[in-house]
């Protein structure tokens, strides 16, 4: 049912209002039953956050913590700090709750004005969604940048996680984790860097636009020098990534210099964009390392739980196929001779380590590796520490990929930034000039860890 809800906001708005109204019902029994509140009065309060309800995720909570409930404070507390940081724009989610709530709901979607679609997401609890702050930080600086600049817009909502929003094609839009190659929306979305979002006209990943003309900029070649080795002292040196990574490990990591393999979950969206299957890349890379005599590293996602890929780490390292570690991504990359990955945002921490990435689907740094297409090439291109183009051109791409695809929002400057891509976006041109190269399959289907908000619609309805 989880899936039917996510699918529907896509496909046919009306059908999934018949499975949120009855989510809703079932939502408002138990809020009204002792019993079941006490089993799940926090799945109604994550229900109500996602519903754009705020007053119902207060009075919800009151009355946990009344009963005494565990958990009620600092759910409460959760609560009072997405209240100040939507302050700036609670009229904008309670227009979004309106919309949802309406007998022709989103029918703000087709408005002639630009819509932003409020994602639900921006609602969730940080204990539920760790970036959900990051993802009110980006919604406040939209609707500060259109009323500052006189930008009519309408408001409307959306639970998906992922997808092709119902938006005609004559309308721009604003949203969170979603694609759409007609390029008529500005999409944003978490990059491999904690606290920088993409912003791209059909997309993130694979699926977006960005990386296909990586050496043309206005930069100078001191510029990026500069940038680049800045950029290693802070991410290197201070092992930085998308995720928390240990200082050291109790994993012993082979002497000679390795092949990196960095697996994600398999559920992942982005798997969309595979060329090769996530395991079938692990066989590869393993049987042509081994004919090599190169050794292997692989380290599993920190979010992984597939019994799938568990079998076969578990066989791969019985045979001896390959050394499986939790070390820093950092040091692994750094010992290796190459990094191969699916479109795992490793490939781009990869390419700061100068290190030749094998990629084997689509990325938005995919311009700077070496493309994986169809079974077998691996073993035909694979040439250990050889990058695929000129150490300048690199550095002149990371600093495209972090300066024109992200913003970084820990910068006094991020919301000007973000400003000043809308306006580009607002201009009468801005579709002519993002053009769409190739068109990977759009995958309707929420399956990525930000599905978290879409998840709360059917907790209370199962």
């Amino acid at each position: 049912m989880v899936d039917a809800a996510k699918r529907q906001e896509d496909n046919s708005l009306s059908a999934f209002r018949t499975i949120f109204d009855a989510a809703q019902k079932d939502a408002d029994r138990a809020e009204h039953s002792r019993l079941r509140f006490s089993r799940k009065w926090s799945a109604i309060v994550d229900f109500r956050l996602t519903a754009f309800d705020l007053a119902g995720a207060d009075r919800v909570t009151i009355k946990a913590m009344e009963l005494g409930l565990p958990g009620a404070q600092d759910v409460a507390f959760d609560i009072a700090r997405i209240r100040r940081e939507v302050k700036d724009f609670e009229g904008e989610i309670e227009r979004a709750r309106n919309d949802l709530l309406s007998s022709d709901c989103g029918t703000a979607r087709s408005a002639n004005a630009p819509v932003v679609l409020v994602s639900s997401t921006c609602l969730q609890r940080n204990r539920v969604t760790p970036r959900a702050s990051e993802i009110r930080t980006i919604y406040r600086a939209i609707f500060s940048a259109l009323k500052k600049n006189g930008f009519s817009y309408a408001t409307s909502f959306r639970i998906s996680g992922h997808g092709a929003p119902l938006v005609p094609r004559s309308t721009k839009y604003f949203s969170y984790h979603t694609i759409d190659l007609s390029g008529q929306g500005l999409h944003f979305k978490s990059t491999d860097r904690p606290g920088c979002y993409s912003f791209d006209q059909t997309g993130y990943s694979g699926w977006a636009t960005f990386g296909r003309a990586f050496i043309e900029t206005e930069a100078s070649e001191e510029t990026i020098e500069q940038f680049f080795n800045e950029d290693r002292r802070r991410i290197i040196d201070s092992n930085i990534s998308k995720y928390p990574q240990p200082e050291s490990t109790a994993t012993q990591l082979p002497k000679d210099p390795w092949i990196f393999v960095a697996l994600q979950t398999i559920n992942d969206a982005v798997q969309e964009l595979a060329c090769i299957p996530m395991l079938q890349m692990l066989e590869e890379v393993t049987a042509h390392a081994k004919s090599l005599g190169i050794p292997v590293v692989v380290k599993r996602h920190p979010h992984c739980r597939s019994s799938k890929v568990s079998a076969a780490l578990s066989r791969g390292t019985r045979k001896g196929l390959f050394t499986l570690s939790d070390a820093s991504i950092h040091q692994l990359i750094s010992g290796s001779v190459a990094v191969c990955v699916v479109n795992s945002s490793v490939g781009a921490e990869a390419l700061l380590h100068l290190k030749p990435v094998y990629l084997f689907g689509r990325a938005e740094y995919q311009e700077a590796c070496v493309r994986v297409e169809s079974p077998g090439t691996f073993a035909r291109v694979f040439r250990p520490n050889t990058m695929p183009i000129a150490e300048p051109d690199v550095k002149r791409f990371l600093y495209r990929l972090r300066n024109e695809f992200a913003v970084d929002l820990s910068q006094p400057s991020a919301s000007e930034e973000i400003e000043r891509r809308i306006k580009i976006f607002l201009s009468p041109s801005a579709c002519e000039k993002s053009p769409v190269p190739h068109s990977p399959t759009v995958l309707l289907q929420d399956r990525s860890p930000d599905g978290a908000a879409s998840t709360a619609i059917m907790r209370c309805a199962t």
